[in-house]
């Protein structure tokens, strides 16, 4: 208790630091471990502009519906692959069902399926569009598979509003991160240099030793992994953004406990 206690005091001894400590990590677990989710919500409030051809699709949800869209991907012609949040599939079942996908939601419920948005190339030509389909069809089998009508149309003279979209959604999306973690970082290393200051003081007038190093552990391996929970509890995590997470949370472990520490 005594190192938790310790990492505890720093937190009341530095309430501002701390509280945007906490929020600043919070804010940048969701970012990186709930990536395509932010992602989806962030560019939903964008303008609408116009889209490449696309057609979405429903898989059973007894096909790897990740395993699908690894495979689509390697497609030449296929621009992009999106899984489609369970909140959004009623709302598609309309567009590819038509009455019968509405009416059946309402009756029956959302069935158990996995949803695609499937993205062609630009100026794809009709026939390649139709291999590409029949190529998900073999995939998943007649019976496992819904697809919906080719939807949008990309006319060469608007082609540059795509990759504009495109541009945005990356450069939006990087500089939020690059921000959020060089925030973070900066508190982490503040709150660990009143961390050890306090665990200096606890070593020289006790027989502990170490105690820089078990504290930071408890303190801040401790915090990342609560404030991590959320984006595991939503479900289909970004396993590689919580990996960054983990690694910015050590770099500041490593500078706390590796660094020389005297008193004033």
């Amino acid at each position: 208790m005594l190192y938790l206690n310790l990492f505890l005091n720093v937190l009341v001894k530095n309430p501002i630091k701390a509280v945007l400590f906490i929020v600043t990590g919070f804010s940048l677990s969701l970012l990186l471990g709930q990536s395509e989710r932010v992602q989806n919500n962030l560019m939903g409030s964008l303008p609408k502009l116009n889209e490449t051809p696309h057609f979405f699709a429903l898989i059973d949800n007894k096909i790897s519906s990740q395993s699908i869209r690894r495979k689509l991907m390697g497609l030449p012609g296929v621009k992009g692959v999106r899984n489609l949040p369970g909140e959004k599939i009623q709302n598609q079942l309309k567009t590819i069902l038509g009455d019968v996908g509405e009416n059946l939601a309402s009756e029956v419920g959302i069935p158990d399926v996995s949803g695609l948005k499937i993205s062609f190339a630009p100026n794809l030509e009709m026939r390649s569009q139709k291999l590409i389909k029949e190529y998900l069809t073999r995939l998943t089998g007649e019976d496992q598979l819904t697809m919906g009508p080719t939807i949008g149309e990309e006319k060469k003279n608007k082609k540059w509003l795509t990759s504009f979209k495109d541009s945005l959604k990356l450069k939006i999306g990087t500089i939020i991160i690059v921000i959020a973690s060089t925030l973070y970082l900066f508190l982490g290393l503040g709150l660990g240099s009143d961390l050890g200051r306090e665990a200096y003081l606890v070593e020289r007038f006790s027989r502990r030793k170490n105690v820089i190093q078990v504290t930071a552990a408890i303190g801040f391996l401790g915090a990342a992994s609560l404030m991590l929970l959320p984006s595991v509890l939503l479900g289909n995590a970004n396993l590689i953004g919580i990996g960054v997470f983990f690694g910015l949370t050590f770099v500041a472990y490593m500078i706390t406990t590796t660094r020389g520490w005297k008193t004033n």
